[in-house]
């Protein structure tokens, strides 16, 4: 099971995806900036997620639209860009943030529900409907809005976060039907893997799936009398 162990400053854990868009290479250089400087900022603001969680969700989003944009106007790439999905574990909660269309599920009793936004503009006839918010969204055409859904811990809870290239060939229906399925985490993920690229896997395939789970600690000398 993916799941957090004791790391200080009362256990704050993150898990996050990116799917690059704009173009093979400026996608894939959009994500792997939004991702650094996710890591820079956790690594220097923990003490922030734990204490302020809704005001690390906006500033760390700032930081990495910023980070992309910056790269952007500094090269003269007009559109380049980069999805969002984001679990954040204080030890009261989680926090789910995202921006563009990778999703968010979170799973209760074999029962699904999607807890992220599609942040996309109508529907098209043709192609996929342009996105309205993603991290490379410059600042003076629009305001970045990232969607934000707050869990309290229960032990069992499942959240799925993943890139489109899961969610245009899975349902709903068969994304929960494949995370009800008695096995362990990584055997759950390898499925939910092989049934997108059997469906035709026309996108980058990105899988993250935690289970929220009790952790035993031994009781110290003091504790055993």
């Amino acid at each position: 099971r993916d799941q957090p162990r004791s790391r200080g400053l009362g256990d704050v854990y993150k898990r996050q995806v990116f799917d690059g868009m704009g173009g093979e290479s400026c996608g894939e250089i959009a994500a792997f900036l939004a991702s650094e400087e996710f890591g820079k900022f956790y690594n220097a603001n923990k003490r922030m997620l734990r204490d302020m969680p809704e005001d690390f969700i906006d500033d760390v989003c700032e930081k990495m639209n910023q980070a992309v944009c910056r790269y952007g106007t500094e090269h003269h790439i007009w559109s380049m860009g980069s999805t969002m999905a984001m679990l954040l574990f204080t030890p009261e909660s989680m926090f789910a943030c995202n921006l563009g269309d990778s999703r968010i599920y979170f799973m209760d009793g074999g029962k699904l529900q999607q807890i992220s936004t599609d942040h996309v503009f109508g529907g098209t006839a043709v192609g996929k409907a342009p996105l309205t918010q993603y991290l490379g969204l410059p600042e003076e055409l629009q305001r970045l809005e990232p969607s934000v859904t707050e869990i309290e811990h229960k032990e069992g809870y499942r959240y799925l976060l993943c890139s489109d290239g899961v969610t245009d060939m899975l349902s709903d229906s068969e994304i929960e039907a494949i995370l009800s399925q008695d096995m362990e985490i990584p055997e759950i993920v390898n499925d939910l893997l092989k049934n997108a690229l059997q469906k035709g896997g026309r996108d980058n395939v990105t899988i993250v799936l935690c289970e929220v789970c009790l952790l035993y600690t031994s009781p110290s000398p003091r504790d055993r009398g």
